[in-house]
C-alpha cells in the first residue's frame, strides 16, 4: 500500500513537535531530505492550532485547492466572462483528481498553486495587466521550488517556452514585460534561504534531492536511490491512461465532444487554435504536463 499520506502527517507532526522549521524527519533523528518544507510547515502550524486529529493536515489542502480555484476563476472572469469562469471553477473543482487532492496530505496541491500563479501571472502580464501581476510570477515559481524542487521551473519554463515558440517573433518580445532582475532576486529569496539552512545542517541534501530525487527518479525507471518510500515504476507512456482517469469525468465528456466535432475542428484548423494568444496557452498547458512525464518510467 503507499504510505504518502501517512508519512507526510507525520513529518508534520514532527515539525510541530521539535519546532524545527528548517528540516523535516522522517523519524526522530532521521532527517527527511525527499521534499521541501513548504507544504509540511503549513501542517505543522495546523497541529500547532488545532491539535492532533485525522483531519487536521489536510486541511492545508484544501485551503490552498481554494486559493487555486480563485486564481483560475480570477484569470477566466478577468479575460474572458463571468459564466466561463464559473464553468471554468466548477470543471476544476469536480475533476477527479483535483476533489482527491484537495483532502489528502501530499505536497502537489501546494505545487499546482506555486505553478498556477506563476502562469496565471504570466497570461494577466501579457494581457496588459501588469500591477502586481509581473512579480508573482516570480513569487509562484518561488513557492513551487520550495514545495517540490526544480520541477516547479521545468513546467513554468516549458509551457512558457513552447508558447513563445509557437510564434516566436511577436512573443518572445512579451518577456520584456517583466521585471527579471528584481523578480529574480525575489524569487531566489523565497528558496535560497531554506536550501543553503539545509545542507549547512544535513550535508549531501542538496546531491541527494537534486541529482537524486528529481533527476535520477526522473530518468532511471525503477530508480532504487529513494530513502524514504518506494518507486511508482511503470511503462513509459502510462501517464496517457492516468491523465484519463484522473480527469474523470472531464476526460470522457471532452473525448465525445471532439470526436462528434471532429471534422469542425479539422476546418478550423490547428493553425487557429496556435494563433490565438490566450487559447495557445491554454492548450500547451493542458498538454505540456503529460508530455513531458511521457518521458519518465516512474
Amino acid at each position: 500500500s503507499d504510505l504518502t499520506e501517512a508519512r507526510y502527517a507525520n513529518t508534520a507532526l514532527m515539525m510541530s513537535n521539535l519546532n524545527d522549521w528548517v528540516t523535516p524527519f522522517f523519524k526522530y533523528n532521521d532527517p527527511f531530505l525527499g521534499k521541501p518544507p513548504f507544504a509540511f510547515w503549513f501542517e505543522a502550524l495546523f497541529y500547532k492550532i488545532f491539535g492532533i486529529a485525522d483531519f487536521v493536515p489536510r486541511l492545508p489542502s484544501l485551503f490552498i485547492t481554494l486559493a487555486t480555484l480563485w486564481l483560475i476563476y480570477k484569470l477566466v472572469i478577468t479575460l474572458h466572462d463571468k459564466l466561463s469562469a464559473i464553468l471554468a471553477s466548477l470543471i476544476y473543482m469536480s475533476t477527479a483528481v483535483v476533489f482527491m487532492l484537495s483532502g489528502v496530505v501530499m505536497t502537489d496541491p501546494f505545487l499546482v498553486f506555486g505553478t498556477t500563479l506563476s502562469l496565471v501571472s504570466f497570461l494577466f502580464v501579457i494581457n496588459g495587466h501588469k500591477e502586481y501581476w509581473r512579480y508573482l510570477f516570480f513569487v509562484g515559481s518561488g513557492i513551487g521550488i520550495l514545495t517540490k524542487g526544480p520541477l516547479a521551473l521545468v513546467i513554468v519554463g516549458g509551457i512558457i517556452t513552447f508558447w513563445i515558440l509557437l510564434d516566436f517573433r511577436q512573443r518572445v518580445t512579451t518577456l520584456r514585460l517583466f521585471p527579471w532582475v528584481k523578480g529574480l532576486l525575489l524569487m531566489c529569496a523565497i528558496f535560497v534561504p531554506w536550501y543553503i539552512a539545509q545542507e549547512i545542517k544535513n550535508p549531501g541534501f542538496l546531491y541527494y534531492f537534486i541529482v537524486g530525487e528529481n533527476l535520477g527518479r526522473f530518468l532511471d525507471t525503477g530508480w532504487h536511490g529513494d530513502k524514504y518510500g518506494y518507486v511508482h515504476k511503470e511503462p513509459r507512456g502510462i501517464i496517457w491512461i492516468f491523465w484519463l482517469v484522473a480527469t474523470m469525468p472531464w476526460s470522457i465528456i471532452a473525448s465525445i465532444f471532439i470526436v462528434k466535432n471532429f471534422q469542425t475542428i479539422k476546418q478550423y484548423k490547428i493553425v487557429n487554435f496556435t494563433k490565438n494568444t490566450n487559447i495557445s496557452f491554454y492548450l500547451i498547458w493542458s498538454l505540456f504536463i503529460i508530455i513531458f512525464f511521457t518521458l519518465a518510467g516512474n
